[in-house]
């Protein structure tokens, strides 16, 4: 079969991709898994039938595809981004995809986000990235992780160098999934590496990180007032996270809200995205309902609001705590100067 090497261009550079075959065959995209690039397909297309069009992608910052911009933090939704760029390119519709391992699972995203625009969905090794410890060993885990890359990105940017044998041995041994054979290996390495002035090779790894943030809304102050028989309404925002969580969860008090309970006019809508919105609302209040809530999502730490559930004027309520507060503290001040008076004479 013809073999190219292309260049799609994108706004932070190019993809870059090798194609198999006849372009006025119907194509089949291939995307390959983390840290592989475009030559992980290369034996098994030409065992593939030759009446397709086999374009392969390098994915961002693998093999000879640029970086993601370093100003922006790299998520999940980045690839899925690239994955639509490319199928644009290639505009051709209904499309054939075919990806491996980490791959697969953007492919699965991508055609559950534009199913007319697939035609067979093929995955080998498709997998969800998705991981659940122990508390207290992902605590450990994620504060060691934290760490070695707060490190890191304290360094200076350098290029680590090897001999091409150092290299190869190295990309073969440390990989963070399964094992490939030297022969495979050598294939994607050689697409990995850049030759340097002293003959040695070098690789390099740019990496950012971030860490997910929750917080609902309007509870600067940490307290939110309603009337009793109106509707407490709380929104909890999930910013900052690469995916979507896996769950919001509310609580009041210490107790996992119950939204099929007798007492009935509760719910809770979670529409994932970036950022996610999780919406808690309760009708009908009464002052059984005061009480801490709670937002708890599965990759951050959780955010509170107390809700105070009272008659009358809210702002009346506040202003007379905060008044009151104020009151102790000039009856102290009050009592002081006596005090101070006596002591001076």
């Amino acid at each position: 079969m013809i073999v190219k090497e292309i260049k799609i261009a994108v706004p932070w550079g190019h993809i870059a991709a090798k194609i198999w075959g006849d372009a006025c065959n119907s194509k089949i995209l291939m995307v390959h898994g983390i840290l592989d690039n475009a030559e992980s397909f290369s034996g098994l297309i030409q065992l593939l039938p030759q009446s397709f069009h086999y374009v392969v992608v390098d994915l961002p910052g693998h093999g000879k595809s640029s970086h993601f911009p370093k100003n922006i933090i790299v998520n999940y939704w980045n690839y899925i981004l690239a994955i639509r760029l490319v199928v644009r390119f290639l505009n051709e519709t209904p499309i054939i995809l075919l990806g491996h391992s980490f791959g697969g699972s953007l492919l699965t995203v991508y055609t559950q986000l534009y199913p007319n625009e697939v035609s067979k969905l093929i995955l080998i090794d498709g997998v969800y990235l998705l991981y659940i410890f122990e508390v207290e060993v992902f605590k450990n885990y994620m504060k060691r992780y934290i760490r070695q890359a707060c490190d890191m990105l304290t360094q200076i940017a350098t290029y680590r160098t090897f001999t091409y044998d150092e290299g190869l041995d190295l990309f073969t041994t440390k990989r963070l999934f399964g094992t490939v054979s030297s022969e495979s290996a050598a294939h994607i390495y050689e697409r990995n590496i850049v030759s340097g002035n002293s003959g040695l090779i070098s690789h390099f790894v740019n990496l950012q990180i971030v860490i997910p943030e929750a917080h609902i809304q309007g509870s600067g102050s940490g307290e939110h007032h309603v009337d009793k028989g109106s509707i407490i309404n709380l929104v909890c925002i999930i910013d900052k996270s690469p995916t979507p969580p896996q769950y919001v969860f509310w609580y009041h008090n210490n107790n996992m809200i119950n939204y099929d309970t007798n007492r009935g006019g509760i719910n809770v809508e979670t529409l994932p995205g970036h950022p996610t919105q999780s919406r808690l609302t309760i009708t009908d209040t009464h002052e059984a309902d005061s009480g801490n809530y709670t937002c708890s999502a599965s990759n951050t730490e959780p955010a509170f609001v107390y809700v105070y559930v009272s008659e009358g004027d809210n702002v009346d309520a506040i202003l007379m705590r905060k008044s009151c507060g104020m009151c102790v503290a000039s009856q102290l001040i009050l009592l002081l100067i006596p005090s101070m008076a006596a002591a001076m004479r």
